[in-house]
């Protein structure tokens, strides 16, 4: 039990020491969204909707614009998103 918890005591000191690293990670990629959902917003907030682009999945405003880049970094249907925005 007690080798478990020393186990335990060292991962979570590893974390410790890492959450610097992380949030710096975390604010670079707001930043990219941020820089990016804008973009797109200027660039494809006028397109019809089409069948991936909906009222769900857009760049009419900041929010969309945020989960719809989301949605396609995290690979879900983002060649469909492509395909609607030409």
């Amino acid at each position: 039990m007690i080798k478990i918890l020393k186990g335990i005591r060292k991962m979570l000191k590893s974390l410790k020491a890492s959450i610097p690293s992380l949030i710096n990670v975390g604010a670079l990629l707001l930043l990219l969204y941020f820089v990016f959902g804008v973009a797109g917003m200027a660039l494809f907030g006028k397109l019809n909707h089409g069948e991936f682009i909906n009222e769900h999945a857009n760049f009419e405003n900041f929010y969309f614009a945020i989960t719809t880049l989301f949605r396609a970094s995290s690979g879900e249907s983002w060649n469909g998103l492509m395909h609607d925005c030409m």
